[in-house]
């Protein structure tokens, strides 16, 4: 991957006009998945006896069912944000409470299939 440090600023303009939908995507479903985690800890404050909400039974699990993926996606890109940014494989493991190696098998796949360039 060709360091952001050394795009020319027409370079990095083109790059930040392509991904700026994958931004506002990304963007968009941290919001989705906030609210959700809201709504759900709101429940969880107030119970979960039978009949205490309105969702069937399997509802809950239903409702965060695709969150655990969703939150996946949104680490990996932020993955690929920090090591565009210059970040080194230590510093992303460290602040993911894992060593440089294992951030580098778990995330590098990802890196590359994530389009990520800092302005």
């Amino acid at each position: 991957m060709r360091s952001a440090a050394r795009r020319s600023p027409a370079a990095r303009r083109q790059a930040a006009a392509r991904i700026a939908p994958q931004r506002r995507a990304r963007r968009d479903a941290a919001a989705s998945l906030s609210t959700a985690a809201a709504a759900l800890r709101a429940q969880i404050s107030r119970g979960w006896l039978p009949g205490s909400v309105m969702l069937p039974p399997g509802g809950h699990a239903a409702a965060v069912a695709g969150l655990a993926g969703l939150a996946a996606e949104l680490e990996a890109a932020a993955v690929a944000a920090d090591r565009a940014a210059g970040a080194t494989w230590a510093q992303v493991g460290a602040a993911l409470g894992l060593s440089a190696d294992a951030a580098r098998k778990r995330y590098s796949r990802s890196e590359q299939a994530v389009n990520v360039t800092v302005i």
